[in-house]
């Protein structure tokens, strides 16, 4: 070995001495490269000597001529090359696919992989230590050709004479010490410059002698022909489909074993080999067809005959297809081509948007070469699948890592491959087992499209999908759907996104794919009774309308016999534009024996499309009979009624006791009870994490512990947002924090104060902004606990803590979704709340329901008895009370628990009626038998409406209130003669959205709502009546417009290649509206005249539609002329066609009538653009009834030039909307400022104006129940900013509010509005505000942001969120001179923007005051008067509210005689630069310049300590004659 390593060395300093004739090392030589030939580059290295080379671990590389560099590829472990061979390296493909391109034997050896060989390249050998062995270029003057001249370059085969595609080839006759190469040919036969040379089998000019050198076995002698009769057949042709012959040329006196190989064996198959007797020159063989169900077309396939010592023959036939259709079921809904975590890589993430499993074995993936033989390296293995609706993922890392990185559950499935990278512009191709491209997506420049319907722009894919950074995901846009897909970049909050666990700058939501159309059915269940039957409805509900499809029912199992109920199996059928929920029905039959509760399970199954992509959600319902007999070990939740009804004690109506801190507020939003069977007590705390308090049974307050503060934390407080409590014993507590998902374990001390110090906390999952930890029970059964997850999903899991150690077994920092109990669908409900676990109660131990759980719904109002694996036992169902203004769901009932007597306690936020007043209510079990409801009235009545009033959203007119005796299952409903204009929601009566409100056609409805309890009583059991009047306005005004027109392109007649004048019309309301029999006019505007509207019926909320003038036959041109290939999926394109309208360039108008006649909609327009490129007439803002001029521009509002015509611009099928957010905010401001009232500021970011009349807003309760509404303020337009005070006197406060911050000039046209009550105070330690829309049945959050601790000495700044954060916190305080900020004219210690949210001026100064929680009258101001301006101390990271700080100043010292000069200063101060100066006279007659290092001084050191960083240096020269200074300047 020792004599090897001096060989190689030796060598080594030989190469150097003889530059480029070191060609040869011992016995091996390059005899060949291709550099761009048919299948790919290749070079050949043969063994000239007489022994065998070990190639083990030597590596090859390109010109990059680097054994470590990038492009370098190790030879495999084992590669020996003997003498006389030749081993070829294929950079592309693999060895059969090459060995079959080039007609070789099986035993000529091939290595693939390696850098691909352009022009003037070369290749590089390197020994397994790195030593250099063999260097050829074919660069100009790389190499001596045959004729004695030198290589010209480019590529190989021209570089040494001849054509680009051809060979470079070794020619014997000149040996290996001064080899000479020549251009490969075959022409004339056996030219001796390049023996033993053929053509590639696919491309005759591809020529070459992989495989042959010279020195192993002579060229082929025999020469192989093929034919095959018939050439061409369908892939269905049964077998054999044809017959192939092969011939060989030369001697037939021995027989000749032909191998036999196909190109593509998924379109036809050969024998693997045929035997040409002795004495015959041919041989037939059967060809078979391979039938698929792959739309694949016509497929040449390439047949090959190959033998020892012969040359290669070839034919090729055509496989043309029998006509499949392909169903798409697969499609890429995610890609990430750049992350900013070290150690991370690409991913790409794959769906299946069918409603059946599909099975991936075999299937494969490559990047842009879109190479199926490359793909095989990264096939999947046998048994991979992926269920309906399942995201997978595809990654270089191994699934642990991803998982880690993304912080995402064990459930996803993650596909490791060593390659390929995904780079800029680059793609993703899919193929299935057959090697068939079933889908490829390039986010190039013009791959895919953009949600707002422009093009990808190229470079990574987030970026190219419009993301300001390269670290954001490219993400499928759901609503454009599966045949036209459109892509947005990953947003947190957006589209199932979030950042990774590993970097916040890496936002994706890999294994999350939201909007999916699905279908699912609902659980659901129906008190027993003791004879007759019982009709039990189970839902079917699709998420998409527009589809249609049929999906099959039946019953798939359950604890019920067939004498329990009857039930026959069937199918669905949802048409397109139907509705969107099915009943199956079951009939129970009733009896009186004792027994659990039984269900049917019904499944749903056979999901056939016709139109979309609809796939099965929940497929299995479970309809529960529910036991209305009791037994012993048992808790029937059908006996309990509320035995109590307790206000709790909260601080607006109770006195602290003594000595208890400020802000502890008792019961106020209680959210969470647990008992205490030590003390026989009851123990509740509330969302606001202030305090923690012991009650008795009967909520009299008995002492309260303090939760400590916190500044800077989102709620002001050290625990963020409590939602549950359960006791352990011995005094001891956990509490579950719902946004931070973590339980704290204390133990609880009276009179004291809580701090996090105090306790033991253990993470559970990631952050979720309020559907996270809502309860939790401790759970003597497991030694463990039950925990809830609110929603989205909801979960209900099991998990042992570890406190000391601060782990769970269910549950960590980076889980997202713990594994769940059973299926918590089976709830039936939309939220749980919290829960309680039986195994507490010490008389149930060994009994059937001591393993069971009390798990409580809010949203529901309702409480199940379940079982570990989900069967429900009873329920109860809470009921309000007459007279109460809340239903019983917004009461919001957020705790349970239970005592060891078996008497349950609930706790709500504001059971009496407003936050104010938190109750308890007590249940227990009765033994009275369940009677029949005796009474249902109306409570909260509205009974009358103004006529043309808005019914975009349907409306609120009562509450229903049951007189019952609380047992039993009520069912209420509308009849009557106008109740097809009423609903029933949650308990309240409603008006239906779309209603038509007009006083001459109809001035009142009448109906009469049912209440029946279906076990027994009469049908209906009781009654009430009602009506709603409908008054009269005068003057009349319209109602608002659901549909608007928003673009119109009158010019497009004839200037289009649509020829086609068009208009869009757009839903600005929260409901669809069917448009069923409207017709639209121009300027003549006379329904009379108009023409109907065809193509659309339904328009979706915020949908946009586009109408013009022709057939669908012009609406298909349309799509094609402006989207290409690539419309968007769901894009509805109407026509009107007939005489009477046309739109005129000169100018004209639109107007859209309802199929009543009543105009609903209009615009006028003047003369349109008559100049390329033509511009639509743009109305995003969404205005009605008024002249439009704003014309399209590209890249504003969506707007593009079309694809199949660059002399158009518009936005078709693209409305933007409008968006608003909370940008400012003053806590403050009622104890602080001369207004004496808090407010904050709200700015439409979006592109049209949003009408928030009936809005309401909230503070960190997030209650849209207590939420109090906004007034003054009717619609905020696209860029406006507008205040909102506390106040009941609003002309008056906002007089003085404008006096306030602008003196005698406010800004023109600022709009300032109102909100008070008792459910909103912002606080000053901490609080929140959220915006809620409330003109629809279930409120919507449209803003939210919290905030920590505000200022408490002046100067009082307000929050400043003109980054229009959402459902985020906010620290940045405002700054004069940032984000225009500055100080009220007549109220100097205030500071702030109002009216305005612009970004600029030195914010990086800001956030290091919000980080320091320092405040700054300005930049160039000194705030604490210490001589030192702000901006000074900023630099030197001093404080610029205290003189005494200023130990970073710098300071001037001296030793041994020499002076040094030492400062620190600040590493994030990016606002502000300083220059060392000197002067030997302050700048008198000598001026400041900037001291020179080596000169002035020198550097001693730099020492960085976390942001700062202290220099210390040394003054040279005559120091004592110079004055040093640093200026410090604004950027």
């Amino acid at each position: 070995m020792k004599l090897r390593i001096q060989h190689h060395f030796a060598v080594l300093c030989l190469a150097g001495l003889l530059a480029s004739s070191s060609l040869v090392h011992a016995n091996l030589i390059i005899t060949e490269i291709n550099s761009d030939g048919a299948g790919g580059d290749f070079w050949e290295l043969t063994n000239a000597g007489v022994s065998s080379v070990d190639l083990s671990g030597c590596k090859w590389n390109d010109s990059q001529r680097s054994f470590t560099g990038s492009s370098a590829v190790t030879i495999p472990s084992g590669t020996v090359i003997n003498a006389g061979e030749s081993i070829i390296f294929n950079v592309t493909g693999d060895a059969n696919t090459f060995r079959a391109a080039w007609n070789l034997s099986p035993s000529v050896k091939v290595i693939s992989s390696g850098p691909g060989l352009g022009q003037n390249d070369a290749i590089t050998l390197y020994d397994s230590a790195g030593t250099e062995l063999l260097y050829l270029s074919y660069g100009s003057n790389g190499f001596t050709r045959t004729n004695g001249s030198v290589a010209a370059g480019g590529h190989a085969g021209s570089s040494a004479g001849g054509a680009s595609t051809v060979s470079m080839v070794w020619n014997p006759a000149f040996g290996t010490t001064t080899p000479r190469y020549s251009a490969a040919s075959i022409s004339p036969p056996g030219d001796a410059d390049s023996p033993g040379c053929f053509a590639h089998s696919t491309a005759s000019a591809t020529i070459g002698s992989p495989g042959f050198s010279g020195f192993g076995a002579p060229p082929p002698s025999v020469t192989l022909t093929v034919s095959a009769t018939p050439s061409t057949f369908l892939e269905s042709a049964s077998h054999p489909a044809s017959f192939g012959s092969v011939t060989r040329s030369g001697s037939t006196a021995m027989e000749l074993v032909v191998n036999l190989s196909s190109s593509d064996t998924t379109e036809a198959t050969v024998p693997a080999t045929v035997t040409i007797p002795a004495g015959s020159a041919s041989a037939s063989f059967a060809i078979s067809a391979v039938d698929d169900s792959f739309p694949d077309g016509s497929k040449g396939v390439t047949l090959t005959a190959s033998a020892t010592g012969a040359t290669s023959g070839t034919t090729s036939i055509t496989v043309h297809d029998d006509g499949d259709v392909y169903v798409q079921k697969l499609m890429l809904t995610e890609v990430s081509s750049q992350q900013a975590a070290a150690g991370v890589n690409d991913f790409w993430e794959l769906t299946n948007i069918s409603s059946e499993t599909v099975s991936l074995a075999g299937y494969s993936w490559h990047d842009g070469g879109r190479s199926a033989s490359a793909a095989q390296a990264y096939k999947l293995p046998a048994g991979t699948s992926i269920a309906p609706g399942e995201s997978v993922i595809f990654t270089n890392l191994t699934p642990a890592a991803f998982r880690s990185w993304w912080g995402i559950p064990n459930s996803v499935q993650v596909f490791p491959s060593a390659a390929p990278g995904l780079g800029q512009n680059d793609g993703v191709s899919f193929f299935d087992d057959g090697q068939n491209e079933i889908f490829f997506f390039s986010y190039a420049a013009g791959g895919f499209t953009r949600d707002d319907g422009s093009p990808s722009s190229g470079t990574h894919a987030g970026p190219s999908a419009g993301a300001p950074t390269e670290t954001q995901s490219a993400v499928w846009v759901p609503s454009s759907g599966t045949s036209s897909p459109r892509y947005t970049f990953a947003t947190v909050g957006s589209l199932g996104a979030f950042a990774s666990v590993a970097s916040a700058l890496d936002i994706g939501s890999p294994g999350v794919t939201v909007g999916i159309p699905t279908v699912s059915i609902s659980s659901a269940s129906v008190v027993e009774g003791n004879s007759g039957t019982s009709i039990l409805t189970l839902n079917v509900t699709r998420t998409d309308t527009t589809t249609d499809f049929t999906v099959d029912y039946a019953v798939t199992g359950g604890t019920a016999d067939a004498s329990d109920y009857s039930f026959t199996p069937g199918t669905l059928h949802f048409s397109a534009n139907g509705q969107a929920t099915l009943p199956i029905q079951i009939t129970f039959n009733g009896d009186s024996d004792l027994e659990d509760n039984e269900t049917v399970i019904i499944t749903l199954s056979d999901l056939v499309n016709t139109t979309g992509t609809t796939v099965l959600g929940t497929a299995i319902g479970t309809a529960t009979i529910l036991n209305d007999e009791t037994s012993a070990g048992t808790i029937n939740l059908a006996t309990y009624v509320r035995v109590g009804r307790y206000d709790l004690p909260e601080p607006t109506r109770t006195a602290l006791p003594s000595g208890t801190p400020s802000h502890n507020v008792l019961c106020q939003e209680a959210s969470a009870v647990t008992y205490n069977w030590d003390t026989g007590t009851l123990f509740i705390t509330g969302d606001s994490g202030r305090s923690i308090t012991q009650v008795s049974k009967t909520g009299q307050l008995i002492d309260t512990m303090t939760l400590a503060l916190q500044a800077g934390a989102p709620q002001g407080t050290a625990f963020y947002d409590p939602e549950g409590l359960t006791y352990l014993g011995n005094g001891e507590f956990v509490m579950a924090e719902e946004r931070d998902r973590q339980l704290v374990k204390f133990t609880y001390v009276a009179g004291s104060t809580l701090t996090r110090a105090m306790t033991q906390t253990v993470d559970l999952g990631t952050f979720d902004d309020n559907t996270g930890t809502e309860g939790l029970s401790w759970d003597p059964q497991t030694n463990g606990f039950i925990v809830l997850k609110e929603k989205n999903p909801i979960g209900v899991f099991q998990t042992n803590v570890d406190f000391a150690a601060g782990t769970a077994t269910n549950g960590s920092a980076s889980t997202i979704n713990s594994t769940n109990l059973f299926d918590t669908t089976l709830l039936g409900m939309s939220d749980v709340a919290d829960v309680f676990t039986l195994s507490n109660i010490p008389a149930l131990a060994g009994q059937p329901h001591a393993g069971n759980m009390l798990v409580l719904g809010q949203e529901n109002a309702r409480v199940v008895n379940i079982s570990r694996t989900g069967v429900i036992h009873s329920t109860l169902q809470l009921v309000s009370d007459p007279g109460n203004p809340l239903s019983a769901a917004d009461q919001q009932h957020e705790g349970i628990t239970m005592d060891r007597d078996g008497f349950i306690y609930i706790v709500n936020e504001n059971g009496g009626g407003n936050i104010n007043y938190p109750q308890l209510w007590v249940y227990a079990p009765s033994t009275s038998p369940n009677a029949a409801p005796t009474a249902v009235a109306l409570s909260n009545v509205t009974t009358s409406i103004l006529e043309n009033t808005s019914t975009i959203s349907a409306i609120k007119l009562a509450d229903i209130i049951v007189t019952d005796d609380g047992l039993g299952v009520n069912t209420l409903a509308v009849a009557g003669a106008d109740a097809a204009f009423f609903e029933i929601i949650s308990g309240g009566l409603y008006l239906k959205s779309n209603t038509v409100l007009d006083f001459e056609t109809k001035n009142s409805n009448s109906i009469t709502i049912t209440v029946d309890d279906a076990s027994l009583g009469a049908t209906p059991d009781a009654t009430v009546d009602y009506t709603l009047t409908v008054t009269d306005q005068e003057p009349e005004s319209s109602a608002v417009a659901a549909l608007v027109i928003t673009e119109v392109s009158p010019w497009s007649s004839g200037n289009s290649p649509v020829g086609a004048d068009w208009f869009e019309v757009t839903n600005i309301s929260d409901n669809p509206v069917d448009i069923t029999g409207w017709k639209a006019d121009d300027s003549s505007a006379q329904f009379s005249l108009a023409l109907a509207l065809n193509g659309v019926t339904t328009i979706a909320p915020g949908e946009s539609v586009v109408f013009l003038e022709g057939t669908a036959a012009t609406a298909d041109a349309f799509k094609t002329n402006w989207f290409g290939v690539s419309p968007p999926s769901g894009l509805q394109v109407g026509y009107y066609s007939g005489g009477g309208i046309g739109l005129g360039t000169g100018g004209d108008a639109v107007n859209l009538y309802t199929a009543s006649g009543t105009l609903h909609a209009s615009v006028t327009f003047g003369a349109s653009d008559n100049t390329a490129p033509y511009q639509t007439f743009d109305n995003t803002l969404a205005l009605d009834g008024v002249a439009i001029s704003l014309l399209s521009s590209t890249g504003v509002h969506g707007a593009f030039v079309a694809i199949n015509s660059s002399n158009e611009i518009g936005s078709p099928g693209y409305a933007a909307p409008g968006v608003l957010r909370v940008t400012e905010v003053a806590p403050w401001a009622s104890g602080n400022s001369p207004l004496g009232a808090d407010w904050f500021e709200v700015t439409n970011i979006g592109a049209r104006a949003v009408r928030v009349a009936g809005w309401k807003v909230d503070d960190s309760s997030e209650s849209p129940v207590d939420a109090v509404p906004l007034h003054g303020i009717d619609s905020i337009a696209p860029g406006e900013s507008v205040i909102f005070l506390e106040t009941t006197d609003l002309p008056t406060k906002a007089a003085l509010f404008r006096s306030l911050w602008f003196g005698a000039n406010p800004p023109a046209g600022l709009q300032i509005g109102r909100y008070n009550g008792s459910g909103i105070g912002l606080s000053t330690g901490g609080d929140a505000v959220n915006l809620y829309d409330t003109r629809q049945p279930t409120s919507t959050r449209r803003a939210s942001v919290n905030f920590g601790i505000a200022p408490s000495v002046a100067p009082f700044a307000t929050f400043d969120n003109t980054a229009a954060a959402d459902i985020a916190g906010i620290t940045l305080k405002s700054v004069p001179g940032v984000n225009g900020a500055f100080m009220a004219t007549n109220s100097s210690s205030e500071i702030g923007s109002p009216g305005t949210a612009s970004s600029g001026g030195p914010l990086a100064f800001a956030q290091w005051l919000a980080v320091k929680n320092f405040s700054s009258l300005g930049l160039t101001a000194d705030t604490d008067k210490d001589g030192t301006i702000d901006m000074v101390e900023y630099f030197f990271n001093q404080s610029p509210n205290s003189g005494a700080d200023n130990g970073n100043l710098p300071v001037l010292t001296s030793a041994n005689g020499e002076r040094f000069l030492t400062f620190t200063t600040n590493n994030t101060a990016a606002n502000v630069t300083a220059t060392l100066e000197c002067s030997t006279d302050l700048g008198v007659n000598n001026p400041w310049a900037a001291a020179v290092v080596g000169v002035d001084y020198e550097v001693v050191s730099q020492v960085v300590n976390g942001t700062e960083t202290t220099t210390t240096l040394k003054l040279l020269g005559n120091a004592s004659a110079k004055f040093f200074r640093h200026e410090v300047k604004s950027n």
